[in-house]
């Protein structure tokens, strides 16, 4: 399970760590925020591109 969301938003204040609350569906999890807008695809492609293929390659 991979997860990303955007840094700046307001998930992390409100939950801390997204990826422990993953946890409690799924036994490998990992991910991270992303510099970038509300709308990551649009906002910061080139970040989210990267990080899919980080991860699809392992």
């Amino acid at each position: 399970m991979f997860c990303l969301w955007s840094s700046p938003d307001d998930l992390e204040k409100i939950y801390r760590d997204p990826v422990a609350i993953w946890r409690n569906w799924a036994t490998d999890v990992s991910g991270f925020g992303i510099e970038s807008g509300h709308h990551v695809a649009e906002e910061n492609p080139e970040a989210l591109a990267a990080a899919n293929r980080e991860f699809l390659s392992r």
